[in-house]
């Protein structure tokens, strides 16, 4: 037992002078250091240990795949599912409607247009730009009559615009060489009314009107498209008139 004890002794300590020699050599270049437990690389085995791994050092390159093919998703699904106005008409009068009334209006005045984009449906929009007549807030008038003036300088496809007796005047102030309109205001019968009247909502005014802007000698003259979308314009007019 006594010889067994001491074989360890002698083992240990040739042990810790191996260590000390290859401390020594190293120090002194002659062989290289071995890197740390924590430096020597681990190679996942199973397949948990894999997709661990994996997850680890890719997680922020993953998570950016996916919230892109996600917006490129819903971007797609709404191309694809958005419907294309054929035509547009303006709404700007001194009397402001809701939304569910110029709605309103638009699938009255469907049934008097045609399907310009082919797309097998006739899609009109009504653009709201009702403004208060004495209105103090200033902020959201001006607003609106920006938008109107943005409308009428570069929307091609809203060459019909509905007034009341005040906001007709607001065109005729713009002293505009042939004038804005091509043609005269053409009061709305009672038939309009009550295919737009809503339930809930108050009346429209009995002095609204639609006429046909002029495109000649405007920017809008050079569009390529203007023609199309004057001829299905003017159509919808007369078949109003009719």
């Amino acid at each position: 037992m006594a010889n067994k004890k001491t074989n360890e002794i002698l083992e240990e300590q040739r042990r810790a002078r191996r260590e000390f020699l290859k401390l020594k050599q190293m120090q002194s270049g002659e062989i290289a250091p071995q890197p740390k437990p924590s430096e020597v690389a681990y190679a996942p085995k199973t397949l948990s240990e894999k997709l661990s791994n994996f997850w680890f050092h890719n997680k922020l390159y993953v998570i950016g795949i996916i919230t892109a093919a996600i917006i490129l998703a819903v971007t797609i699904n709404q191309c694809a599912t958005r419907v294309i106005n054929d035509l547009e008409i303006l709404y700007f009068t001194y009397t402001p409607v809701l939304d569910v009334q110029t709605q309103a209006m638009a699938e009255y005045f469907e049934e008097f247009a045609t399907d310009l984009n082919g797309d097998g449906e006739v899609k009109i929009s009504v653009i709201n730009c009702g403004v208060y007549k004495n209105s103090k807030n200033m902020q959201y008038n001006n607003a609106i009559l920006t938008k109107v003036q943005s409308v009428i300088a570069g929307n091609e496809k809203a060459l019909l615009i509905i007034t009341d007796d005040e906001s007709i005047k607001y065109f005729d102030n713009l002293n505009l060489k042939d004038g804005l309109f091509e043609t005269e205001k053409y009061l709305f019968d009672d038939k309009f009314y009550s295919a737009v009247k809503i339930e809930g909502t108050d009346e429209l005014p009995h002095n609204l009107g639609i006429s046909l802007r002029r495109i000649s000698g405007t920017t809008l003259e050079k569009n390529k498209q203007i023609e199309k979308y004057y001829t299905a314009s003017k159509e919808l007019l007369n078949s109003i008139k009719e």
